[in-house]
């Protein structure tokens, strides 16, 4: 099946963008939105819908979505969304942008390409 990465909020000019990077480095991409109708579900090979980042059910949504789509990295190009894994997850490694330990101690946010 090949390495996943989830894309949260997918439709973002930046997810869209990251999406194409990490399709032509072969990694397979699932797109996640918080919104009921997101337009950028269909250019995605896989789709979920997280609730919103403040909601309670948020955390433990995305470590469903990391485990049933064997996700090892997350783009959040929101900062709302990244600073909320971020501050949940521990800093970043000196090495890169936006990368930490995810929900399921295996799943990073990775860095802008």
């Amino acid at each position: 099946m090949g390495e996943a990465v989830l894309v949260f909020p997918a439709g973002m000019p930046e997810g869209l963008a990251f999406r194409d990077r990490a399709r032509a480095r072969g990694l397979r991409v699932v797109g996640a939105s918080s919104l009921e109708r997101d337009p950028a579900e269909n250019v995605y090979e896989a789709w979920e819908r997280l609730p919103n980042v403040n909601d309670p059910g948020f955390d433990d949504a995305l470590a469903e979505v990391v485990r049933r789509h064997d996700v090892s990295a997350v783009h959040a190009p929101h900062y709302i969304v990244w600073k909320h894994l971020a501050e949940r997850l521990g800093p970043p490694p000196a090495r890169s942008h936006r990368t930490t330990s995810a929900p399921t101690a295996r799943c990073a946010i990775v860095p802008q390409c």
